[in-house]
Order: structure tokens, then C-alpha cells, then sequence
């Protein structure tokens, strides 16, 4: 382990065998949660460990990745594994192969009183983590030290915390690079109360330029202005959520049908028709229509501006590619894990060019040979720009990678001509809004100076402090 790793290690043993690790995307996380499981086993003759992530192929990522950890350590720094079972709705038979688990663990060998089996790990999904059938089980473990791993904790929401994060697990490990839930102070706080708080913190400046275990990358943002007509439904949709805060204030509990502005008007931003004609300007002067090695993040979700059926954005990006005889093949929430994990496999033997991809891939994947990354659309969550950001700079040994190029499209209100341009207040928060990721971005790029000067251009048309951009600042002095 890296000192940063064993330091995240140490503070979680002292604080009780419990706690938050808060380190950037592709900081180590996962061989720091295997040697928290090899100090509890060393001090407690029977374990069981649970590890939950929120999406099955990370769950094949981790066993994969504990056998590269135990080849690489002493025996004595090996978490010990006498059985093992994997619980989600890849393996439909695990309730029955759990309960045969459960029978060894709890019973003593014939004619002794030494249990069969004394350390399971037992991997598991977020879903899965919170269904009677498995709690039920986990209840039935006898006379043993339970830990609890949640990585990527921070999608464990209020409502799921209640069926998931159970009183049960005595040590509690929880992994993200970004802890504090993004404007959900509730849940930020539950998960602070379960997991005693954040035993260490490791930030993507730290981890490039002081401790060298990321890649430097480049910077380089583009600007594309909303189409008249999409301005139009923003402004309305914009209208359409001013009227719903307005009832909350008053005490009115929104429907499922009053969260259809919110959305739509977020679709309407990730799938910006300019969007498309800067990709493909993108492809022809900067790679001069070859690309390798590349994911570029996309939405499948309509645009509440486009006719019925219309191709998504995902959809055209694949077309713009294959017509630049670029090979491609996506990655959605739709593909059952061995596809996506043939499709990542592809693209690290160089049998693919990109890889298109949605949500899935935002978190937890290892990609390391990727070095090229274009954001085509991307929530106003930092949650998901800090993790994709984090796909892209891990480092490979196996292509001696070293620096990565990330290349983000942000939408703007649309600029008429003139010196002096007048905007609207919703005009100015949809750029505002965007430029948030784009600084966050600038701030630790090796081309810093260059893309802040992009930013600053964009802030002075619309008027926004480039200093005090936060969400803080959009919302109360942006108004």
C-alpha cells in the first residue's frame, strides 16, 4: 500500500473500525478496503465481510481485483477467504447457496466445537443490500464480527438507508470521492451518523501534482449556444419550476407529474443540437477524424425540444463516428455485466476506437489505458463530472500512460451580435450552472492558465464573478 492508503487504514482502525474514506476517483480505495478486512480479521477469529456496490459490474471488478491484491502481499496482509458468494440478480439461485453458507459458518464441525467455515465475504449489490431475503440472512450470522463495505456510499440515498444500513454491522467502511451528498444535507448527515464520520480525505489535487498516483491531464472546454427554439422551452420550463418552488414554499407537496420541468429541462441542456456539429468539429481538427482510446460520455434521454422518436444523442453520436469509419460500441444501463465488461476488454486489447457511454460507467470502473475523454452531456451533480473526470486518469503501466485529454462541451445562452449583449436571469444561470464543471476542471489542469482564460471570456459576455462561481453564489446572489 501507498502511505496515503495505509494512513486511510490506520484512522479507520481508530476510529473504532469505522468510517468514511473520501479519496479521489482511482486513489486506491479498493486495496485500502482489503487490508481494513485483513487488521479486523487479525483481530477477531470469525468474520464475515459484506461489500455492496451500486452496479454488478463493479462487483465483478472487485473479486477480480482482491485476487491481484492477495498475489501482490504477504500471506500475513492477505484478507482471508474461506468462502465466498456473490448476491444479486446475476446469480438467481444465492439465497439458497447463502443459506448453505450460513449452515457451515454457524455450525461446528462434527465431534468438535471448531465452526467449519470462520471468515465469507459476501459481495453484493446496493439493491440487493436493502431486500428482507438477504438482511434476513445477514441477521442469522452467528458469533462473528460483521463489516459492512459500501463503495460508492454516496449513492446510498435517505429513503434506501433505512433497509441498508443496518445496526447489525458493528464495522462500517464506507468509499467514495465525494462523501457529502450533493444538496441533500439529510442524507449527507445519515451517512456521517452511520459511518462515524470521514476518517480521511484525499482530493484530485493532492493526488496529480503532490503524490503523482493520477495522471496530469489537459483541459480543453467549448462553448455552444442553445438553438432559439431550445431557449424557448428552457424559458418555459424554467416558468414551470418557479411555479412549483413556489407552491413548496407554501407547503405543497410535489407529484411524481410536477418533476417532469426539472427533468426535462436538464435533457433539454445535455442534448443541445450545437452539441453535435462541435463534436464532429472536435473529430476533424483536433484528431483529424482518428480517434483511440476515448470514451465519450452521452444521453439517452429525449430532448423535451425534438419531435417524437427523434434519434438521441447517443444514437447520433454513434452515427457521426461511423461515418468517420471511427469503430465504436456503447455502454448502457440496459447491457447485462459480461457484455459490458467484453465491450471495456475490446477497447483496452485495441479492438475498438471509443467507447459511448451513459450513466454506468460514471463510477467505480476501471479503464486505465483510456486517455482521452469527451463530455458530450453531464449533470450539474459534481458528483458525476468528479467521478468521469476520475474514469480518465488512472494511470496504466500496460500503455505507460501519463497524461490524459478530457474535452468538454458546455451550453451557453444563445449571444446575439453586438459589444454589449443583455441577458436574462435564466440565461445567465444556465451558463453559470455549466461553467461550475468547467472551473473545477481548469483548477487542476497542466493547461490551467489557458482554460481559465476560456472561462473568463464566457463569464465576462454573461456577467458572472468567475471568483465567487459556486452553487452558493448562483443560488443567493444570482437572483
Amino acid at each position: 500500500l501507498a502511505q496515503h492508503q495505509i494512513q486511510a487504514r490506520d484512522n479507520w482502525i481508530k476510529n473504532d473500525f469505522c468510517g468514511l474514506v473520501g479519496h479521489a476517483t482511482g486513489g486506491g480505495k479498493t486495496f485500502t478496503a482489503f487490508s481494513c478486512i485483513n487488521q479486523l480479521q487479525k483481530l477477531h477469529e470469525r468474520t464475515a465481510v459484506i461489500i455492496a456496490c451500486p452496479q454488478l459490474h463493479l462487483i465483478e471488478q472487485w473479486k477480480r481485483e482482491i485476487k491481484k491484491y492477495n498475489s501482490g502481499v504477504a500471506e500475513s496482509e492477505k484478507p482471508l477467504i474461506t468462502r465466498q458468494i456473490t448476491c444479486n440478480s446475476d446469480h438467481p439461485n444465492w439465497d439458497r447457496q447463502f443459506e448453505q453458507i450460513l449452515y457451515d459458518f454457524n455450525t461446528p464441525a462434527l465431534g468438535t466445537n471448531q465452526y467449519i467455515t470462520n471468515h465469507i465475504i459476501i459481495f453484493t449489490s446496493h439493491k440487493t443490500l436493502g431486500l428482507p431475503k438477504f438482511t434476513g440472512r445477514i441477521q442469522k450470522i452467528k458469533d462473528a464480527k460483521k463489516l459492512l463495505i459500501v463503495d460508492e456510499v454516496h449513492n446510498i440515498s435517505s429513503e434506501s438507508s433505512k433497509k441498508t444500513l443496518l445496526p447489525d454491522y458493528d464495522s462500517r467502511l464506507g468509499l467514495s470521492a465525494t462523501p457529502y451528498k450533493h444538496l441533500d444535507d439529510e442524507g449527507t448527515a445519515i451517512l456521517m451518523d452511520y459511518f462515524h464520520g470521514i476518517v480521511d480525505e484525499l482530493d484530485m489535487r493532492k493526488a496529480i501534482w503532490e503524490l503523482g498516483i493520477l495522471s496530469h491531464y489537459d483541459y480543453f472546454p467549448y462553448y455552444v449556444p442553445l438553438t432559439s427554439d431550445e431557449m424557448d422551452v428552457y424559458r418555459d420550463l424554467t416558468s414551470q419550476i418557479a411555479a412549483v418552488e413556489q407552491k413548496k414554499k407554501k407547503g405543497y407537496k410535489p407529484t411524481k407529474k410536477d418533476g417532469y420541468p426539472y427533468l426535462a429541462r436538464s435533457w433539454l441542456v445535455a442534448n443541445a443540437e450545437n452539441k453535435d456539429r462541435k463534436l464532429e468539429e472536435i473529430l476533424s481538427e483536433e484528431f483529424n477524424n482518428r480517434l483511440n482510446l476515448a470514451l465519450i460520455y452521452c444521453t439517452s434521454f429525449p430532448s423535451p425540444s425534438a419531435l417524437p422518436d427523434s434519434p438521441t444523442q447517443l444514437e447520433r453520436v454513434k452515427k457521426i463516428l461511423a461515418d468517420k469509419g471511427i469503430s465504436s460500441d456503447s455502454v448502457t444501463y440496459r447491457d447485462k455485466t459480461g457484455l459490458r465488461l467484453h465491450i471495456l476488454d475490446n477497447l483496452a486489447k485495441g479492438h475498438l476506437d471509443v467507447i459511448t457511454a451513459v450513466n454506468c460507467l460514471d463510477e467505480g470502473i476501471d479503464v486505465p489505458v483510456v486517455e482521452t475523454g469527451i463530455f458530450m452531456a453531464s449533470s450539474g451533480n459534481p458528483r458525476q463530472f468528479i467521478q468521469r473526470r476520475g474514469r480518465l486518469l488512472r494511470k496504466s503501466d500496460e500503455r505507460e500512460k501519463k497524461h490524459a485529454y478530457i474535452y468538454d462541451i458546455l451550453v451557453t445562452a444563445p449571444i446575439p451580435a453586438g459589444n454589449n449583449p443583455e441577458f436574462n436571469l435564466s440565461e445567465r444561470k444556465v451558463i453559470a450552472k455549466e461553467l461550475l464543471r468547467h472551473k473545477e476542471f481548469a483548477e487542476t489542469a497542466d493547461n490551467k492558465k489557458d482554460a481559465i482564460k476560456r472561462i473568463k471570456e464566457i463569464t465576462g459576455i454573461f456577467k458572472i464573478d468567475f471568483e465567487k462561481l459556486t452553487y452558493d453564489y448562483i443560488r443567493d446572489e444570482m437572483s
